[in-house]
């Protein structure tokens, strides 16, 4: 799974996934 913020955090940004 990718994201469109570098994955330095857990959750960098309120993706859809799992808060």
């Amino acid at each position: 799974m990718t994201y469109g913020s570098p994955p330095s955090t857990k959750f960098p940004e309120p993706i859809t996934l799992t808060s």
